[in-house]
């Protein structure tokens, strides 16, 4: 009785995978979880499927405790036939205009533990190859340090513990530092707190 039912059992998973992972309702399925497992999370446009391509647009996540970012565009694309042989073709990983602000590290009390392990290299079973990867418009701050670029791109490709880069192109590139004297404040301020203790 059991095996009569398993063809149907397993054909209705397939379809419901399919439709999350190939149907544009699918890909609104996910990022509708997202935003409710994340509530700081906000995203305003969805186009696409998971496979083989989507865009999100207006991507907001605020935590005023950790991080603020502001994305106005994040495409990604594969090429799924790859799968096959197996490896993962990923034809474009794009994102236009972010805005980034990460000002102080969150705190912890807890003693992280000592890692007596050898260090050994990652090794990628299958092969992965990321033809295009663009950043463009980056305007990030982080922990006082202020970077900002028009254009970034470059590939990647990664098989066992191998890396390869392809040709890099990073333009109109403006970088500032934390300045000292902030740092210098923050330091007399901790002093003066332990000589009130």
């Amino acid at each position: 009785m059991l095996c009569s039912f398993f063809p149907s059992i397993l054909l209705l998973l397939l379809l419901i995978v399919g439709a999350v992972v190939f149907t544009n309702s699918g890909l609104k399925l996910i990022v509708w979880g997202a935003e409710k497992a994340l509530p700081e999370l906000s995203i305003e446009g969805v186009e696409g499927s998971v496979i083989p391509e989507f865009t999100l647009s207006n991507i907001t996540y605020d935590n005023r405790q950790l991080l603020s970012t502001e994305i106005s565009r994040f495409h990604f694309a594969l090429t799924p036939k790859c799968l096959l042989i197996p490896s993962v073709c990923i034809d474009e990983i794009s994102v236009d205009g972010l805005t980034l602000d990460f000002p102080t590290l969150p705190t912890s009390n807890e003693e992280e533990p000592t890692n007596t392990a050898e260090n050994t290299l990652l090794s990628i079973p299958i092969p992965i190859a990321i033809t295009n990867i663009t950043l463009n418009n980056i305007d990030a701050n982080i922990l006082g340090n202020h970077i900002q670029w028009k254009t970034f791109s470059t590939g990647v490709n990664i098989h066992k513990s191998e890396l390869t880069l392809t040709p890099l192109n990073w333009d109109h590139i403006r970088l500032e530092l934390a300045s000292s004297e902030s740092t210098a404040v923050k330091n007399t301020e901790k002093n003066n707190i332990v000589k009130k203790r």
